[in-house]
């Protein structure tokens, strides 16, 4: 692993924003409507829960500190979330991005810190058992992206598995990137340093970076469910990325084991 790197895994809660597919043949996006029902939250607690949790514990490289960023907009909504995700052992914060600059800018990693390794993980899909050992193997460098843009993708509510490969509209959200100390010393080299690298504020816009690499291996897996705001088995946006379907029941039970699919209790 890197010398004098930390590595954290963020999940960002917030249930006012997001990106919503617009009907039609054109596939265009726009800013979604404010989201704030607190069943929203109830499903993404199970979620949390039966498999996106576990799936960060089976990671077999365990070198990382799972952050969960919440925005102070939710607050009356996001008790039970918050609560399980600090007793999951997670650092939980309303205060975004400054919270984990100060943090690792302190030396509170343990160590003479020179790299911050930022994964993202969305709080409703998951990431193969070997996904941040390959993070983790690569060298850091300046305004480095490394992104997986194969997987699979499964039905919670259908019960269907596919392979999912990014054919178009940018890679799907499952990537790191590399901060230097320096840029963590406050919001302003933060933002100077995404500006200088192009490192954009949502997954479509990763292969925009000036230093982006590919990672092989299907290693993650895109959970579709009735309260996904962006996808569904059957919409076209979904379509687009689905290859085979996985019907071989070996091959099937390989892949659900791997990502903990077989404890969905819907």
């Amino acid at each position: 692993m890197a010398e004098h790197t930390s590595y954290a895994v963020c999940m960002h809660f917030d249930s006012a924003s997001g990106m919503v597919y617009e009907g039609g043949q054109n596939l265009e996006w726009r800013r979604a409507k404010t989201v704030r029902k607190p069943e929203w939250w109830a499903g993404r607690l199970k979620l949390l829960k039966q498999l996106v949790f576990p799936a960060l514990a089976r990671q077999q490289w365990q070198e990382f500190t799972t952050w969960c960023l919440f925005d102070k907009r939710d607050e009356d909504l996001n008790g039970d979330v918050l609560k399980f995700c600090v007793d999951a052992g997670a650092k939980c914060t309303y205060r975004g991005p400054s919270a984990l600059r100060e943090h690792y800018l302190r030396g509170n990693c343990g160590m003479a810190m020179k790299w911050l390794v930022v994964v993202h993980q969305d709080s409703d899909d998951l990431y193969g058992p070997e996904a941040l050992l390959g993070f983790a193997c690569q060298k850091p460098a300046e305004g480095q992206v490394w992104h997986y843009d194969t997987g699979y993708i499964f039905g919670l509510d259908v019960g269907r598995l596919a392979e999912f490969n990014a054919n178009s509209g940018g890679p799907p959200p499952f990537h790191a990137m590399c901060y230097t100390r320096n840029a963590l010393v406050n919001g302003d080299t933060w933002k100077n340093y995404r500006r200088t690298w192009n490192l954009g504020l949502f997954h479509h816009q990763l292969l925009a970076a000036k230093n982006v690499k590919r990672l092989a291996g299907r290693q993650f897996c895109v959970l579709v469910h009735d309260s996904n705001t962006t996808t569904g088995w059957n919409n076209p946006h979904t379509a687009r990325h689905t290859a085979r379907e996985l019907t071989d029941q070996k091959e099937r039970h390989t892949v659900c084991a791997d990502f903990g699919l077989a404890n969905w209790k819907g």
